[in-house]
Parts: structure tokens; C-alpha cells; sequence
């Protein structure tokens, strides 16, 4: 039986998303900042060579401009 997949981001949760906010979310994944997200299943986001999981990353709350 196949399991039901985790629930998808909103896309407008990427408007205005930038490579400073990418960046800045990285620095707080690698600081421990606790998120609600699993483990990669399918991709991942790869920065300097690291991989992350790409909806803990891009779901993280972000600065509001």
C-alpha cells in the first residue's frame, strides 16, 4: 500500500522569495531551527555543495520586506 504523500507548499509561498532568503533559512536549519517538515522523499535543494530538504528550507518563516 502506498503511503499519502505530505501535503505540497503553496506556490504563492515563493513569491518574492530570494536567494538572501534561501540563504538566511540555510543558516537557520544549520542553527537547529525547528520546522514541521520530514526528510527529502524525492529532491532536494543543494547549496555550496550541502543538501537540504527543500520544504524545511523554503517554508521557513522568511523577513517580510
Amino acid at each position: 500500500m502506498r503511503s499519502a504523500r505530505p501535503p505540497r507548499l503553496p506556490t504563492s509561498r515563493f513569491e518574492g522569495l530570494t536567494a538572501e532568503d534561501v540563504d538566511a533559512a540555510i543558516v537557520r536549519y544549520n542553527a537547529g531551527e525547528i520546522h514541521d517538515f520530514g526528510e527529502s522523499t524525492r529532491y532536494d535543494l543543494v547549496s555550496r555543495g550541502v543538501r537540504y530538504p527543500p520544504k524545511a528550507i523554503s517554508g521557513s518563516p522568511r523577513k517580510e520586506s
